[in-house]
């Protein structure tokens, strides 16, 4: 029982090594496109305007979302050399991908940043 203690210590201490950033913020996630290339990832990166997503709403966001995602899937089938033809056509059907949207630089910006990628592979 003692033994699960010590494991709440080493996450306080994982904590620690995180740098702030300019506003004394702690930033875990980083530069998403960078990790993704360092890990070898396919991924789509867009822009989204947020005025025009409260102007337009979920419509827009729909739309949006759809075209990033033909875009991510017409990119990563590409880069896909082992899959099968049917595999390729039925894409991303039994595989998995992952979809960011990135707030963090929204009041300054006025836009957000989606992002569409395939998972490193030694995820399970």
């Amino acid at each position: 029982d003692d033994d699960d203690d010590d494991d709440d210590d080493d996450d306080d201490d994982d904590d620690e090594k995180i740098a702030p950033d300019e506003n004394g913020t702690k930033v875990v996630i980083g530069n998403i496109a960078e990790k993704l290339q360092t890990e070898q990832c396919g991924y789509v990166q867009r822009k989204v305007s947020v005025s025009e997503l409260t102007k337009h709403g979920s419509k827009r966001m729909t739309r949006l979302f759809g075209d990033t995602m033909l875009e991510f899937t017409t990119k990563c089938v590409a880069d896909k050399n082992e899959l099968s033809e049917a595999e390729k056509k039925s894409y991303p059907q039994k595989h998995r991908f992952v979809m960011v949207v990135d707030r963090r630089g929204a009041p300054q910006t006025q836009h957000d940043e989606m992002t569409i990628f395939d998972p490193p592979q030694n995820c399970n």
